[in-house]
C-alpha cells in the first residue's frame, strides 16, 4: 500500500481526529463494522488523542452510546454529503489535524466525507490515513487478486447496480464469476455488458443462494 499511510504510522496524541467509519450496523455490538469503529476509537485514546469525531451514515442511536465520543450519527441527513462538497468538507475539516478513513464498505462513494474531506485537509497539510481494519482490508484483497493461479470470484448482496460494477471491473482477474442474491434477477435492468465467465446462480425462492 505505497503512498497510503495507516494511522499507526501517524503520531496523535494531543491531536484533534476526525473518523469516517461504516456506522450502518445490523448485528448488535458482534457486528464487524461496529467492532471496526470501536477498534478505531479505543486506539486513538489509548494513544492519547486529544479529541476524537467519529463520522457516519444511518448509524443507530445505540452505536454512538457506545462509541463514547462525538459523533456523526447520519453524514447524509446534509445533502451536500452526497455533492463531494468542497465547502461541506471545509466545515467538517475545521478544528481537526488528522482524518482517518475507516470506512472500508463506503469508500467507492464520491460522498464528501470520503472524497473532498480527505482531500481538503490533504491541501491544508494535515493528515490524512486509513484505519487498523481498512488497511486489513486492503492486505486481503490484494493477496487474493495477486494470487497466482485459477480464482473464482462470488458476488451477492442486495445492492445489485453496485456489486454488478464490481464484478465487471474484477472479473478480468477471476476465471470465473459467480452472481448470487437478487443480481441474476435483476441484473438485465442494468446497462452493463456482461463478460464470458460470468454464472447466474440458481435462485431460490428468498434469494439467499449464496
Amino acid at each position: 500500500m505505497k503512498n497510503i499511510k495507516i494511522i499507526s504510522e501517524v503520531e496523535t496524541e494531543g491531536k484533534q481526529v476526525l473518523v469516517r467509519a461504516d456506522l450502518e450496523v445490523e448485528a448488535g455490538e458482534s457486528g464487524q463494522r461496529f467492532l471496526a469503529a470501536k477498534e478505531i476509537v479505543s486506539y486513538l485514546e489509548s494513544k492519547g488523542a486529544g479529541r476524537i469525531k467519529v463520522i457516519g451514515h444511518e448509524g443507530r442511536e445505540w452505536v454512538a452510546e457506545q462509541l463514547g465520543v462525538e459523533t456523526i450519527r447520519d453524514i447524509r441527513e446534509d445533502p451536500r454529503e452526497e455533492e463531494n462538497s468542497e465547502q461541506m468538507a471545509r466545515e467538517l475539516a475545521e478544528g481537526f489535524d488528522i482524518y482517518v478513513n475507516e470506512a472500508f464498505a463506503t469508500s467507492h462513494r464520491r460522498h464528501t466525507s470520503i472524497c473532498a474531506l480527505p482531500e481538503v485537509m490533504a491541501n491544508q497539510e494535515k493528515e490524512v490515513c486509513i484505519g487498523l481494519r481498512f488497511a486489513k482490508e486492503m492486505e486481503m484483497l490484494s493477496q487474493v487478486l495477486n494470487k497466482p493461479g485459477r480464482k473464482l470470484l462470488a458476488v451477492s448482496g442486495i445492492k445489485v447496480k453496485d456489486k454488478l460494477g464490481y464484478a465487471v471491473r474484477l472479473a478480468p482477474r477471476f476465471d470465473k464469476v459467480i452472481l448470487g442474491g437478487r443480481i441474476p434477477a435483476e441484473y438485465s435492468k442494468y446497462d452493463y455488458k456482461i463478460p464470458d465467465n460470468f454464472m447466474l446462480a440458481k435462485l431460490r425462492e428468498d434469494m439467499l443462494d449464496l
